[in-house]
């Protein structure tokens, strides 16, 4: 469950356990207990001493839930500029129809053989888009306020009195897309090709006009959240202490600041850079925008984590003094060490996260310090206490401050603090790194190398065709018997096919980026805090291919035979290079699925707290889902992939050329096995790569696990030989062995 759910609930019960009720506040106002001094017209306990009554008078609960009310209207406007209905779809009809016309423009620009009427036909289709999409940009309005036409309209919300900007429509304008769009136009195969290209551009453009609401969605989101939590604090009768709401402003406010700088993590991983073109139009404005979304979401969190007009994250002040043994924070964007973050350039944007990863572990420490664990098994214990609490005032509705106060004490509450922090809770023992966003962000960035693995697969198996067309056309003018017309119809479209397979070269791309043309300009991801290449452009080079194809004549039968022989090799290589995107694909597969399940855990671990910490390492069960055994059983896996494929390199009718194909796919097994062993951490600690130091001592009973390609045996798996298939195979077997005898030994820690 969110924390922000339990805030919600731990206040209700707050409400229903204020000193005495509604009924005796104002006698309960004139009660006290100990020394205390006079805050803003509130009662702030001095360490140590009790207090029977205080009350917030600062922020009130009207202006926040005004604020709520205000940032919500602001976020339905922009959701509307996004999509209001199928009548004026927004941003969003926008960008289905942009991708209508770049569907359009791809196949007109990729057959040669298309008629002027059949350009006419799909010209006709195209401008109708364009025409739609210039309609949509004058129409989309709410309450009669444009919203994407270009114009200057704020929308606005007020915090503690003073305005706050939600939005500028100015900042989702696409007035340059309806202009753009309405000069293309498709009348031959080079009209085609620059439609398509600058149709690529505003598909980008608008997906940044549409990254900067979904920012500001983020943002507001957050304010209105923390806001109705503070309202809700603000409206509560007396409270038995003033460290009650101090907690519960301090949790919601660090959570808030949390969220806030992950998103913008993975904002910034997913499209600063990593993947993306640097030059595409609006990526610049994207990025200065998700920088100054975050600094003002945390500079709005800060302002709402106060008390009577004290800041509780932003220094020293005397309700930290009382209520959190006088610690102190300052979790500004400053102190923090998040001012001046910048992202036009590929360092920039590396350097930029991992200030991020620095702000979110002060954040984690926070929390560790003042025993936050954000788990919903530490939010029942309190509940519970808070339900007993509750009883004690049922029961005593007429006693004096300090009969109540010493019932606090026979309860262990003498702080008056009900929301008391997870006394156990250390560094070692709350899930911390990483971080759930972080395998977000690698799961996401594994999607974009499949994404790009599948697009360079679909346009080799197009290679395939075009090579099994050639190698058709070379059989049937390898003979004596055909005449000099019909040798003259199958060069012409031999030439034709080898103009197609030159094409597909280059126009075959992903994010921007030409896949099969070879060259330097690798795609890159982040995977957790690591920059890996996914796609190695050097490893799907077209060029040698085409090279070699030459000029392929079928002018006569000796042609035709030479012809024959180098489509033949032609299809080897693309049929390697189709090995090559397969075995990938199984990799980025494995690997998400891998991700995924970690992801869960750590997300289910968070959920259950510090008390069950250890079964989120060794639990073996399919509901519980331990770190151990998913890293384990993830190899194992792949493990019995490598058996298949060495069993199928000991066949006979296997080919040496069929045998190397799979030692591409014996390769990334390995490969996989490393990143498996490398991943499977939990703070910042591998453990599956040998000794786990802390958490062999605190889960593990002192047992080592070790699934690194090294111990197990499989750095150098070969099967492109029978012989070294065989080979190969004895010490795969081996490595399942040793999986399964530790996964044994595992099942004897987890009963």
């Amino acid at each position: 469950m969110k924390i922000f759910t339990w805030i919600i609930f731990v206040t209700s019960l707050v409400f229903l356990t204020s000193c005495a009720g509604t009924k005796h506040r104002s006698q309960l106002e004139a009660l006290g207990a100990g020394d205390t001094s006079t805050t803003g017209g509130n009662t702030a306990p001095d360490s140590g001493n009790l207090v029977c009554s205080t009350i917030i008078s600062s922020p009130t609960a009207e202006p926040l839930q005004q604020m709520a009310v205000d940032s919500s209207l602001c976020i339905t406007a922009l959701q509307s500029a996004d999509y209001l209905s199928d009548e004026n779809p927004g941003l969003s009809g926008i960008s289905n129809d942009l991708q209508k016309m770049k569907d359009l423009a791809t196949m007109a620009a990729a057959d040669v053989y298309r008629s002027p009427e059949e350009f006419a036909a799909i010209n006709s289709e195209f401008t109708s888009m364009a025409a739609q999409i210039q309609s949509i940009v004058q129409n989309t309005k709410y309450n009669d306020t444009p919203l994407i036409d270009g114009s200057s309209h704020l929308f606005t919300y007020t915090m503690f009195g003073d305005p706050v900007t939600c939005f500028d429509t100015a900042d989702l304008s696409a007035a340059d897309v309806a202009t753009k769009v309405g000069s293309l136009y498709i009348s031959d195969i080079a009209s085609a090709q620059a439609s398509l290209s600058a149709v690529q551009g505003l598909v980008y453009k608008l997906a940044h006009i549409r990254e900067i609401s979904g920012m500001i969605v983020n943002r507001l989101s957050l304010d209105s959240s923390q806001a109705q939590n503070l309202a809700f604090l603000a409206s509560l009768p007396a409270a038995p202490s003033i460290c009650e709401p101090a907690y519960i402003a301090v949790s919601s406010g660090l959570s808030h600041i949390e969220q806030l700088l992950d998103s913008t993590r993975q904002n910034l991983a997913s499209f600063a850079g990593i993947n993306a073109d640097l030059s595409q139009d609006g990526y610049k404005a994207a990025r200065a925008r998700s920088f100054k979304e975050m600094d003002l979401g945390v500079e709005n969190a800060l302002a709402l984590s106060s008390i009577d007009g004290q800041a509780l994250l932003s220094g020293k002040s005397s309700y930290m003094e009382s209520c959190f043994k006088g610690k102190s924070y300052d979790l500004s964007i400053s102190k923090l060490g998040l001012t001046n973050l910048t992202a036009t350039s590929q360092a920039e944007a590396l350097a930029s996260i991992k200030k991020l990863d620095s702000a979110i572990a002060i954040v984690e420490s926070v929390k560790i310090d003042l025993g936050i664990s954000d788990a919903d098994a530490d939010m029942a214990v309190q509940s519970a206490e808070l339900t007993r609490l509750q009883t004690v005032q049922a029961n005593k509705l007429g006693d004096s401050c300090t009969d109540f106060n010493l019932s606090l004490v026979m309860m262990d509450l003498s702080s008056g603090k009900v929301m008391e922090p997870f006394q156990g809770l250390t560094a070692a023992n709350k899930l911390h790194e990483p971080m759930p966003g972080n395998f977000t962000t690698s799961i996401n960035a594994l999607n974009e190398c499949m994404g790009a693995m599948q697009t360079a697969d679909g346009a080799l198996q197009q290679a395939t065709d075009i090579l099994n067309r050639m190698a058709t056309l070379s059989a049937q003018a390898d003979t004596d018997v055909i005449s000099p017309a019909e040798r003259n119809m199958y060069q012409q479209e031999m030439t034709a096919l080898m103009t197609e397979f030159g094409r597909l070269k280059d126009l075959s791309t992903y994010n921007g980026k030409t896949l099969l043309n070879g060259g330097p300009d690798d795609l890159n991801i982040l995977l957790d805090k690591t920059l890996a290449t996914c796609f190695n452009m050097d490893k799907f080079d077209l060029n040698g291919t085409l090279n070699n194809l030459g000029q392929p004549s079928l002018l006569s039968k000796q042609d035709a035979e030479n012809s024959k022989f180098a489509v033949a090799m032609a299809l080897q290589d693309v049929a390697q290079f189709r090995s090559r995107t397969g075995a990938y694909e199984n990799q980025f597969n494995n690997g998400l699925a891998l991700m995924q399940n970690i992801l869960t855990t750590i997300q289910a671990g968070i959920s259950r707290g510090p008390s069950a910490f250890c079964a989120n390492i060794i639990g073996m069960a399919a509901d519980e889902g331990g770190l151990v055994y998913i890293g384990l059983n993830s190899i194992r896996s792949v493990l019995m992939r490598a058996v298949d494929l060495g069993n199928e390199s000991l066949k006979e009718n296997y080919s040496d050329q069929d045998r190397s194909n799979m030692q591409i796919e014996m390769k990334s097994i390995v490969e996989f096995i490393n990143i498996a062993a490398s991943i499977t951490t939990i703070n910042g600690e591998q453990l599956i790569a040998g000794d786990s130091k802390t958490y062999k001592a605190l889960c593990m009973s002192g047992a080592s696990f070790d699934a690194t390609v090294n111990h197990l045996g499989v750095a150098n798996l070969d099967i492109s030989t029978v012989a070294s298939a065989t080979t190969s195979l004895v010490a795969i077997q081996g490595a399942i062995d040793n999986i399964d005898a530790q996964l044994s030994k595992l099942s004897g820690l987890a009963r």
